[in-house]
């Protein structure tokens, strides 16, 4: 079996460095401007995107900042596959371990309704290691498929 060429994954220059997820040898990585999402592959940047959420930042975008947030979810809805990556469990949000006000339910019918309305599929991850590691599987999944 022969093992796949090796593809580059870009990270968006917004990302905060400190914080940036980082990825196995066999794929380097790219920081450049995205236009839509925080992650995505070189040269398949009009095909996949990843948008990366803390449970915090998934609050904030969902409730206080969502007219901002609501044109990202148009963007992504141009680009085929398409993903936002949580760094928490929905316990988190189940329980409501976090400060915001927001109610839980109130959380998981928002995330409902992106996939309903713009086909982005919401991933739990459990924290950001986890979460790294479901994205660079997505990333490879994705470029099996497409290198065919």
């Amino acid at each position: 079996m022969t093992k796949p060429l090796p593809f580059t994954i870009i990270i968006d220059t917004r990302e905060k460095p400190a914080y940036r997820w980082l990825f196995d040898d066999d794929h380097p990585v790219k920081v450049k401007k995205l236009d839509t999402g925080d992650y995505s592959i070189e040269g398949c940047e009009h095909l996949i995107c990843l948008e990366r959420k803390t449970l915090s930042d998934l609050i904030g975008s969902l409730f206080h900042d969502y007219e901002r947030f609501k044109r990202e979810l148009v963007r992504m809805k141009k680009i085929p596959n398409r993903y936002i990556v949580i760094e928490a469990v929905l316990r988190q949000a189940d329980v409501h371990d976090y400060r915001s006000k927001v109610h839980p339910n109130s959380i998981v019918g928002r995330l409902l309704a992106i996939e309903r309305d713009y086909g982005i599929h919401a991933i739990w991850a459990t924290d950001s290691r986890t979460a790294q590691w479901v994205a660079g599987r997505i990333f490879k999944y994705f470029w099996k498929e497409h290198a065919k």
